[in-house]
């Protein structure tokens, strides 16, 4: 309030560049926003305000759509006076994101960005629309976004290499691509060291929490990514990847889906505008909570609003997680019409995407269906590229199986590759064909391996309803009158009304075992009645 209109629109204009990178409150898009509504600034001055208050929008605030439609104002201001900032901020609305609009539609704004870029001059603009067009092809799985990435100019540095590279990492690491996204992450650490950002360094950390925990290398993870949802609470998308691998860390390795789902979420509501990694990990983490607790209904219902989102933009090559549980619940719920017209959707959304992570959930979905082929021909899946593997129909059961846990071998992505042998072990015992319990076997080796004990558990339950025994592995901790992390999980569950049928589907465990666990729960705390547990047992 206190300056000239012209130092207050100049003042204005430095405080919208520096506050990108700052991880500012909301104070600044409010001010910003106030010289907007004053309409004193030349074209020139209010598009970029407006753009760079867009991109503050979008980054740090949760505004989602808000904030691309705040971009896209800025655009005719913007072609009044420079091309070169239109069509950086044509090429930034061009990047997709699972909340924003149909993939179609930020192909149009490249597009737009694309036939500016020859009257671009300077270096520096011409550089930010290089990046932004490498950054929303790779996302799509664009065939063309290698060539993107190799018309980046060689002289980008500091800050604009982080944001690239970080963005060019995430991508690679969702559609699975791991050399690369491992080159990427390791140039955007560079860039960071020398480019010393508090926005970019959350960037940096949080796309390497998430490609952690999708390469499984999970040890002492947590503990990181509990320090970044901590951190970065001022920004939304960074915070939610955090609370997203907090959570799913939590559910796997802990079997605290009590827990696990509220971090879930709550990453679910915090993500601003999400690029194909928090929508669909988590829906994907809550239906296969349901399913463990024999709840396919509830699993399928757990996944529809993550695949309204998907089906809204088109984003299939981002549906990784969650195509595969959700057919798996679908079939289970008796809807194997449906589950086939799901892996057909799939199927046509990545027909022309260069996303191998997708191709494996394709893979795993038609192991899934092969017990329903030959009875639902006219809902069968799209006819297959070359590098989808064997069809149903085609191929035996064995065959499907082992192709979908060889490709996400061959993707670095552990878990799913026991998710598959789980499933395919659980299919040779329901079918009485040999080999079943060697394969749930290797199964729960390579869970054991990732420390993913609710994992292990449910192999283990899955063994003993196919009549199979499994031995308990000597040298258990003892935990004396202190409530083991398995008896305070039960007693947790018991306090909030639970049953011990309810408890013992939500925990993956037999009755007789949850009887057990909240006897001595009960003896330990020194009550002796369930509606007593909750205040003994603290937060």
């Amino acid at each position: 309030d206190g300056p000239s209109p012209a130092a207050r629109d100049r003042i204005a204009l430095k405080l919208a560049r520096v506050a990108l990178n700052a991880r500012p409150g909301p104070q600044v898009p409010a001010a910003l926003r106030q010289v907007l509504d004053r309409h004193s600034l030349d074209p020139g001055p209010a598009g970029e305000i407006r753009l760079l208050l867009g991109l503050l929008l979008r980054n740090q605030s949760g505004s989602g759509t808000a904030a691309l439609e705040e971009i896209a104002r800025a655009v005719p201001d913007l072609l009044t006076v420079s091309t070169g900032q239109a069509a950086r901020a044509l090429a930034i609305t061009a990047i997709p994101s699972l909340k924003g609009w149909p993939f179609r539609e930020h192909r149009r704004l490249l597009a737009e960005a694309e036939r500016l870029l020859p009257e671009v001059a300077e270096e520096e603009l011409r550089s930010a629309v290089l990046a932004n067009r490498a950054t929303a092809l790779a996302l799509m799985g664009d065939p063309s976004a290698g060539d993107a990435v190799a018309d980046l100019p060689g002289t980008l540095t500091g800050e604009a290499a982080a944001r690239v590279y970080a963005n060019l990492a995430g991508a690679a690491t969702s559609l699975g691509h791991p050399d690369r996204a491992r080159a990427f992450q390791d140039r955007a650490w560079q860039a960071v060291r020398t480019h010393h950002a508090p926005y970019l360094e959350a960037f940096v950390e949080t796309t390497d929490l998430v490609a952690a925990f999708t390469g499984g290398r999970w040890k002492g993870l947590l503990e990181r990514a509990e320090r970044a949802e901590e951190q970065y609470r001022n920004v939304p998308d960074f915070h939610a990847e955090a609370l997203l691998v907090c959570g799913l860390l939590r559910l796997h390795t802990k079997g605290q889906t009590d827990v696990a789902r509220r971090l879930l979420d709550q990453a679910v509501r915090t993500t601003a505008l999400d690029t194909g990694v928090v929508l669909t990990s988590a829906a994907a983490a809550a239906a296969r909570v349901h399913l463990a607790a024999a709840r396919p209904a509830q699993a399928v219902q757990a996944a529809e609003g993550a695949l309204h989102h998907v089906r809204r933009t088109g984003a299939w090559a981002w549906a990784t997680p969650l195509v595969p549980t959700t057919v798996d619940a679908l079939i289970r719920d008796g809807r194997p019409d449906e589950a086939h017209r799901l892996a057909a959707e799939l199927a046509e959304g990545v027909a022309d995407r260069d996303a191998p992570a997708a191709r494996a959930a394709l893979l795993t979905c038609r192991a899934l269906l092969t017990p329903q082929e030959g009875r639902h021909p006219a809902a069968s899946p799209a006819p297959p590229t070359a590098t989808d593997g064997p069809r149903p129909g085609s191929a035996t059961p064995d065959a499907l199986y082992g192709a979908a846990a060889d490709a996400w071998t061959r993707l670095d992505r552990p878990w799913e590759a026991a998710y598959v042998r789980e499933a395919w072990g659980l299919h040779l015992l329901a079918t009485g064909t040999a080999g079943g319990r060697t394969v749930l076997h290797e199964a729960i080796a390579a869970y054991q391996d990732l420390d993913a004990v609710w994992d292990v558990l449910r192999c283990q339950r899955g063994l003993r309803e196919h009549g199979e025994v499994t031995v308990r592995r000597p040298g258990a901790l003892g935990y004396g009158d202190h409530l083991s992390p398995r008896e305070r999980a039960v007693a947790r569950l018991a306090s909030l009304g639970l049953s011990n049928r309810e408890i013992a589907r939500e925990l993956v465990l037999s009755h007789r075992t949850v009887e057990h666990h909240v006897a001595r729960a009960l003896r330990k705390l020194g009550v002796s009645s369930r509606t007593e547990i909750g205040p003994q047992l603290g937060p």
